[in-house]
């Protein structure tokens, strides 16, 4: 029963972080994930053995590879090749929402996210 009120919490903190509370959607499952471990829900090992590290480390070069990319003015030039070819308003949204579907069927959608 614990389980089910802790999840309802942290699930009220994250849909009402902008509307309630000052805490956002990291804070809120941090405090959920900690209420989990105090009260015995989850052990300690049971929690590290729930983290996926090749999720952490897909994620974290994807941030990477995107910090570099902001640098060295990629994003800038798609952009422009992007307005170009657009035109207009409509065919830019038509553009990025078929770029961003057809990159999801080929990528985790979390890393085009990221990129986008």
């Amino acid at each position: 029963m614990i389980e089910l009120l802790i999840f309802i919490l942290t699930y009220a903190l994250i849909s009402l972080q902008n509307i309630y509370s000052r805490i956002d959607r990291p804070a809120a499952s941090t405090i959920g994930a900690a209420l989990m471990l105090a009260f015995g829900v989850l052990s300690l090992d049971e929690a590290v053995s729930a983290i996926d590290y090749n999720t952490i480390i897909l994620l974290f070069g994807m941030m990477v590879l995107t910090a570099y990319l902001g640098i060295a003015g990629f994003f800038d030039y798609l952009a422009y090749k992007i307005m170009r070819f657009s035109g207009n308003g409509k065919r830019l949204l038509f553009t990025i929402v078929f770029l961003a579907g057809f990159l999801s069927a080929f990528f985790v959608n979390d890393t085009i996210c990221v990129f986008m």
